[in-house]
């Protein structure tokens, strides 16, 4: 082979190589099964055991080592988010407290009879979500999805023995990230596990053959996108050093839904929903946030707004509403902008908020205390934080 011909190759598309080529995991999809449903668990599991019988599935120790650091943070991610449920519902005010005149009246009691029953309903409500808190807990010991993941890790790991120690290939990394080589230079700054992309892709080369990567990721150091964030192609460096280091053959890239979808074409939509909820396509360096818009944000916000009280409007010890105005408007923000957004836009949001209601500019600091409030319940809301 002439070092000239990959500048002029020409890939297969997926489809011409799907049926044959190496299919590679990414420890994000792995992941996402602590966020996905049990039906789409169900389904991305069986076609992982398909294309491990076939002797197609890789999964890289290094994607190994990765999911079995972040597993128990994926955990305590939903054990968090039922914590936040909990500790939201409040038991309402006695009616002898907000309209004691009216007692005795059959309205009254009416009103009594339902309170009661929403009372006890209430109760039942955070007896259960304490309970799903105690079986998050039992994934530490007895977890369904891991049990499944081990058959498969067992015949599908790939820990080719002519591939460099960890240390010489952190050291590659480090000269490529240094060139902007792709891929993995993006993560050049991460404090932990910089190299991790780049280690997988070390993997791949380690083969002669068609393989195609999965991932839930759009990262711009391995695919183009187009404006809409749909993947075009990989990109051509990768294009290239693949089909030199594999004697000629293509290297793919899909996300879950792409691999399940055209590996089961009858899928439920339902499926397809959720495994579309789960790719993110990350930029660098500004803080960004995606916010599915179906989350109803408003009173979340409008707590936060109220707990810290940046113009001293809540009384003590009321259940305010103060802030619902305001915290609607910055709902509305962050939904209009399709949930992709920098940290100094969404401070420059909340600013004109306060600008357009008081005439008053928040103190930078609170302003501060206010955006990162509302990060940390956008991230709870099992969000992605990214970076632009």
């Amino acid at each position: 082979m002439e070092k000239w011909e990959k500048y002029f190759f020409q890939p297969k598309s997926i489809n011409d190589i799907l049926g044959n080529a190496a299919v590679f995991i990414d420890t994000n999809v792995l992941l996402s099964a602590y966020q996905w449903r049990e039906v789409t668990v169900n389904e991305v599991i069986s076609v992982m055991k398909i294309l491990n019988e076939e002797g197609r599935l890789k999964i890289p120790l290094q994607v190994i080592k990765e999911f079995a650091r972040n597993r128990p943070k994926e955990i305590v991610k939903r054990m968090n988010e039922l914590e936040e449920a909990i500790s939201k519902l409040q038991k309402p005010n006695a009616l002898t407290q907000k309209v004691p005149m009216l007692e005795g009246l059959e309205i009254y009691e009416k009103v009594k009879e339902l309170q009661d029953n929403y009372e006890e309903g209430l109760k039942n409500y955070k007896k259960g979500l304490m309970e799903l808190r105690d079986e998050l807990k039992r994934l530490f010991y007895e977890d369904h999805i891991l049990s499944q993941l081990q058959e498969i890790f067992k015949t599908a790991v790939f820990n080719p023995p002519s591939i460099k120690s960890e240390d010489e290939l952190i050291k590659d990394a480090e000269k490529r990230f240094k060139n902007q080589q792709p891929p993995g230079y993006k993560d050049s700054s991460k404090e932990e596990n910089s190299a991790g992309d780049y280690i997988i892709w070390a993997n791949m080369l380690e083969l002669e053959q068609n393989v195609i990567f999965v991932s839930n990721e759009k990262k711009p150091d391995w695919v183009y996108t187009d404006k809409h964030k749909n993947t075009i192609s990989v990109r051509r460096e990768l294009t290239e050093e693949f089909f030199e280091c594999s004697s000629g053959h293509t290297f793919g890239y899909l996300s879950p839904k792409e691999l399940i979808t055209l590996l089961k074409p009858s899928v439920s939509e339902e499926v397809k929903k959720d495994l579309d909820s789960s790719t993110v396509t990350p930029g660098y360096g500004d803080p960004i946030v995606r916010v599915p818009i179906r989350l109803p944000i408003e009173n979340k916000i409008s707590a936060v707004l109220c707990e810290i009280d940046p113009l001293g409007l809540v009384e003590a010890g009321s259940d305010s509403s103060e802030y619902d105005s305001e915290a609607l408007v910055i709902a509305k923000y962050i939904k209009r902008k399709q949930g992709q957004f920098t940290f100094g836009q969404l401070v420059e949001a909340v600013q004109d908020v306060f600008k357009l209601y008081y005439n008053q500019e928040l103190k930078e600091t609170t302003c501060y205390r206010i955006i990162a409030r509302i990060l940390t319940i956008l991230e709870r809301e099992d969000t992605q934080l990214l970076y632009n």
